[in-house]
């Protein structure tokens, strides 16, 4: 990645790193606002004013590290304005949101605000400073999908083409072979010039497709040398047909080796791309995963107190929302990931946060912090953090079997797969696994009503029915169609 395209890969972290501090010190914000809500500088404690100064601190080194990285973006786009237009396109977009969104303005405005204990006001202003990183890094990664797409596409036309001309090239090695046994070879040079008109043609196209088809356009113009030569020697008087044969034998050989070689890239193409939507599909689930987290760390705060005063009661409906937030974020990126709906595990886990959050939700909407409360979103972020260890796994270099057997992660050969079989039965495992740990986990509660211990109970069996349904569907699939998942005894397994 480095080699191909470093200044974009530098760029994209430093919009990773910013996003990231950026969103922890929300967070810091936000909790500390809650301990010091209502007094102003001069009331706060020793502690509280020490952890206000940090905050501020920070926030201004990251306006900074803002106000640096839109300077880098814009340097760097100039820099590859020639070399590499698509990504200079989009560090300039990037850049030229961070300045219109007027990013190191809203982090200095954070700043000021923690300055003055108006913790809210400072949290929108991060908030809005977040949602304009992300959008920075969207457009980097919107540029990079957009091109990864067209490469993939040119590739496939470069193959249908070069296909055309092997076939071509077969044609007229037999034609060839026809006109020696007749002594007849009208035509022939005739039809070889049109042959190598195409090829140079096809290698031009090759040259514009990227940089990655250098080294297919150089076969192409050696195919075409060797047609050439071939039309040479097509025109003496007499004909050489011996060395017109030779050449037009080293033509299909280098168009062969050309068609291989978009083939190998083709394919590689895939495979970084279906890489890079992992590994954002990942980082999208940790994000979730760290705001579930933090809402239950504030919800079990909220769970000390025996009952909610007024000031406690409007907390929990806040945590309410961003439960339900978190909800709807899970939600869209299922529905702007088609593959995540096609797979009946993801799909599942998708289906189960979401009636765990609605249930979380209602239950903070209406002041209840008990453990029906934290435990279920302790479960929603449980079922995150399976859903990125099972594509997590996807990232390991596969070992040589499952090379063979899965054909590099593509699930069986062919076009790359976002989820392969794999991820699903390593998902499955993975939830078989939870449900195994709450039925345990149940037996030994102490703090649970009977109606509670029931209700579990009846949720447990609920969700372990669903699953044995999914792992027989894709027992199925695997076993191909016409086959039962459980052969009767004697037969081959």
């Amino acid at each position: 990645m480095l080699d191909r395209d470093e200044d974009t890969w530098v760029a994209t972290r430093q919009l990773e790193n910013l996003l990231q501090e950026q969103t922890e010190l929300e967070a810091d914000t936000a909790a500390l606002g809650r301990q010091t809500l209502g007094r102003s500088p001069d009331e706060l404690t020793p502690r509280h004013g020490s952890e206000l100064d940090r905050i501020e601190e920070r926030q201004r080194d990251l306006a900074d590290q803002a106000r640096q990285a839109i300077e880098d973006m814009r340097r760097r786009a100039d820099g590859l304005e020639d070399a590499d237009p698509q990504s200079a396109a989009a560090m300039k977009t990037a850049a030229d949101t961070g300045e219109q969104r007027e990013l190191p303005r809203e982090m200095d405005n954070a700043a000021d605000r923690v300055d003055q204990n108006q913790m809210q006001m400072a949290q929108a202003s991060q908030q809005a400073a977040r949602q304009t990183l992300q959008r920075m890094l969207d457009d980097i990664r919107d540029t990079k999908r957009a091109r990864a797409e067209e490469l993939i596409r040119r590739l496939a036309s470069l193959i249908e083409s070069i296909q055309r001309l092997i076939t071509v090239q077969e044609n007229e090695l037999v034609a060839l072979a026809i006109a020696k046994a007749e002594s007849d070879f009208g035509g022939r040079d005739r039809a070889m010039i049109r042959l190598n008109q195409n090829t140079q043609s096809v290698a031009v196209e090759a040259r514009t497709a990227g940089q990655e088809a250098r080294r297919i356009a150089r076969l192409l113009d050696r195919a075409a040398d060797a047609q050439g030569a071939s039309v040479i020697a097509l025109r003496n008087r007499p004909v050489d047909a011996g060395t017109a044969e030779d050449a037009e034998n080293r033509a299909l050989e280098l168009l062969q080796e050309a068609k291989q070689l978009a083939e190998e890239l083709q394919e590689e193409a895939e495979q970084r791309e279906v890489l890079r939507q992992r590994e954002e599909l990942i980082a999208a689930y940790r994000a979730f995963a760290e705001r579930e987290v933090a809402v239950r760390s504030d919800a079990l705060e909220l769970a000390q107190h025996e009952k909610l005063d007024r000031r406690q009661l409007v907390e929990a409906r806040r945590l309410s929302r961003a439960q339900d937030e978190i909800r709807r974020g899970l939600d869209d990126l299922q529905a702007q990931t088609s593959e995540l709906s096609d797979s009946l595990v993801f799909a599942h886990v998708h289906g189960l946060m979401d009636r765990l959050s609605r249930r979380v939700s209602e239950g903070l909407l209406n002041g209840d912090v008990g453990v029906e409360v934290t435990d279920r979103q302790q479960h929603v972020a449980d079922s995150i953090g399976r859903l990125i260890r099972a594509l997590e796994e996807l990232l390991q270099p596969p070992d040589e079997f499952a090379q063979q057997q899965a054909g590099g992660g593509g699930g069986g050969g062919g076009q790359p797969r976002l989820i392969p079989p794999v991820a699903e039965l390593r998902l499955l495992r993975e939830m078989q696994e939870q449900v195994y740990n709450q039925t345990r986990d149940i037996d030994t509660r102490s703090d649970l009503e009977p109606a509670q211990r029931r209700e579990r109970l009846t949720e447990l069996s609920s969700n372990q029915g669903e699953l044995l349904n999914i792992g027989r569907k894709i027992a199925e699939s695997l076993q191909g169609p016409g086959r039962p998942v459980n052969p009767p005894p004697g037969e081959p397994q």
